[in-house]
């Protein structure tokens, strides 16, 4: 019975150990910033919350997208997890009124930032169904090949990131990365 333990823990793959991904990410991912001379991120619990919020919708519909179906109206909007935005303050990183201003205009109410800077990013990716979709090394390589995506991960005013991944039964593998700087 030793013998077989041994066997099982040597030859299982890293894909197999589930939330070890999401460390593998974040080593993944601070390794590449190091390298830049950049500091590393920290993972935060919030934005985790927001990355596995995108990284389910990704899965539940069948499509990698950063944008899920627009509001229809202002309190939807300030509700809803259309944008990546609107899912990092409904995980509470940020307040929406720290980021936004609301005004009355010939539309009615309207909205704009605050801020110029840009607060928050997000990456996503997909992976079909066998071993390699699990493989956070081919993934944050994609990323990096990406001009978009490598720009969110060696942002310099970025401080936090949170993993989100989801598996369905399919094997198909839904990978998101949010970062934000508070």
């Amino acid at each position: 019975m030793r013998r077989l333990l041994f066997v099982l823990a040597f030859f299982v793959p890293n894909f197999c150990l589930g939330s070890d991904l999401y460390s593998e990410v974040a080593r993944t991912i601070n390794s590449i910033r190091s390298g830049n001379k950049l500091p590393a991120l920290k993972n935060n619990q919030m934005l985790a919350a927001a990355a596995q919020s995108q990284s389910d919708w990704m899965s539940a519909v069948g499509r990698m997208d950063h944008m899920r179906e627009p509001a229809k109206s202002f309190d939807e909007f300030r509700a809803c997890n259309h944008h990546p935005v609107n899912r990092v303050i409904n995980s509470g990183y940020y307040n929406f009124d720290d980021l936004f201003e609301t005004f009355k205009d010939s539309k009615g109410v309207s909205v704009r930032p605050r801020r110029e800077t840009q607060l928050v990013d997000e990456i996503v990716a997909w992976g079909r169904a066998g071993k390699d979709a699990y493989r956070t090394d081919i993934i944050v390589a994609g990323w990096m090949r990406s001009p978009g995506h490598r720009k969110a991960i060696l942002n310099p005013a970025f401080r936090d990131m949170g993993v989100g991944i989801t598996s369905p039964v399919n094997g198909e593998v839904y990978w998101c990365v949010v970062f934000g700087k508070r």
